[in-house]
């Protein structure tokens, strides 16, 4: 069932895709739907350019009625639109034995009542196939992207993943390519973990002992919760398995032999940089107890930048944070402070730029949740995370320089043309 995507059930069957696209320009809010009459009229000239595969059926309509009208469609217009039953398909799931286990048109509501069962189906499915549990080392031979279970007509597709259990690991089958990978990642920087044992036990016992820096690492958590988190990342970098994950034997025990003696100066990295963004946190907590920052006409610049530093700093941020922007935080933050040091000359300019970067964040967090509901990764969309960091630099603190040329029309540019993915382009 994870299989499926939205995107794609969306099209319905060809026959009944003008009927539904009537039915969605009907569904907008009167202010917008007044510029698409008659609307059969629209939807019939509108009908060749869209095309499957170019998003959600919602965003190829939105894309093609700003091309017939110059008018933009926002992206949560279509929230909360009631269409008939036959614009929708029915989704029927079924077990490993063609037993059905539900059925409905809403997909996502299915995955969430269903979801349990589909993964316990897959887990009954693979008995006595390619699960293993309790491993310390890579003692198979390929961990392959997919792998089919059943016999006969019903085959169910799912996705081999080492499971990190602390002190071993486990090989599953998921019913997610998205989490399997997600849950890989970890898995096998245990792996690494469990064969440098030696090394790892080093590291603990050397890294984050500067007694004059305890204080500020108590607002990440306890010292040894931090320190495990600071190994694991450091052993991902050390030995690039978020970008390029070992998927044999071979591949595995190569990299451990080319990567290994790396881990000691990645680790020293991490644990000086924690301890600078740590520093410039601290510094902006303080500064931020100061009367300027407390009265109530600061009050907007107070939610914009706690919500900034809790996009930031969440919990596990070392873990999740790609290591290239991760090195950009110290200046992040330097921004940040700069910001604060310069708020009561220009409080209105201030104002001006958090109201653009809500927007721009509101448009980034929709689409996100979307990519996390489909669990589909969208490396464009990651990178736009980023350069709105960096347009906060710019808008904030421009002196100390932008990894990459920044701006609000750069950005609505990259947003268009990169995250939105427009797979077709006409006239």
């Amino acid at each position: 069932m994870k299989q499926l995507k939205e995107e794609e059930l969306d099209w319905l069957v060809p026959g009944l895709l003008k009927e539904k696209c009537i039915a969605l320009i009907r569904e907008l809010p009167k202010p917008l739907r007044k510029h698409f009459v008659p609307v059969p009229d629209v939807v019939e000239k509108l009908l060749p350019q869209l095309k499957q595969g170019d998003g959600t059926l919602q965003q190829a309509l939105a894309r093609q009625l700003l091309r017939h009208s110059g008018i933009q469609i926002p992206a949560d217009s279509w929230h909360g639109a009631v269409l008939p039953d036959h614009l929708k398909l029915l989704i029927r799931v079924l077990d490993e034995n063609g037993k059905l286990l539900g059925s409905g048109r809403d997909l996502e509501a299915l995955k969430v009542s269903l979801g349990r069962e589909v993964q316990a189906s897959i887990s009954k499915a693979a008995s006595n196939t390619i699960e293993r549990q309790e491993l310390v080392s890579w003692d198979f031979d390929e961990l392959p992207e997919e792998h089919e279970l059943g016999n006969g007509k019903l085959r169910i597709k799912s996705y081999p993943a080492l499971v990190d259990r602390g002190g071993k690991v486990d090989l599953c089958l998921l019913d997610s390519g998205y989490r399997a990978r997600l849950a890989s990642i970890q898995g096998v920087t245990r792996l690494f973990m469990l064969q440098s044992s030696q090394q790892v036990r080093y590291l603990q016992k050397e890294l984050l002992q500067n007694p004059s820096q305890l204080h500020a690492l108590q607002q990440l958590g306890k010292r040894e919760h931090v320190l495990d988190q600071l190994i694991q990342r450091a052993y991902s970098i050390a030995f690039e398995v978020e970008g390029d994950l070992p998927r044999s034997r071979t591949a595995f025990e190569q990299r451990l032999q080319q990567r290994r003696s790396g881990v000691l100066s990645v680790a020293q990295q991490l644990q000086e940089l924690l301890y600078r963004i740590l520093q410039a946190w601290h510094g902006i907590r303080k500064k931020l107890q100061h009367k300027a920052f407390t009265a109530l006409t600061a009050l907007p610049l107070r939610e914009d930048v706690e919500q900034q530093l809790q996009q930031l700093l969440h919990s596990g941020f070392m873990q999740t944070t790609p290591w290239l922007h991760l090195q950009q935080f110290p200046r992040y933050l330097q921004a940040l402070e700069q910001r604060l040091d310069k708020y009561s000359l220009q409080p209105a300019r201030d104002l001006e730029g958090a109201r653009l970067l809500t927007k721009l964040w509101q448009q980034y967090q929709q689409r996100r949740e979307y990519c996390e509901r489909q669990e589909v990764v969208d490396e464009a969309l990651d990178e736009y995370r980023w350069l709105l960091e960096e347009l906060r630099v710019s808008l904030f603190a421009q002196s100390l320089g932008t990894r990459v040329p920044v701006s609000e029309k750069r950005l609505q540019k990259f947003w268009l043309e990169e995250v939105i993915k427009q797979t077709s382009k006409q006239g």
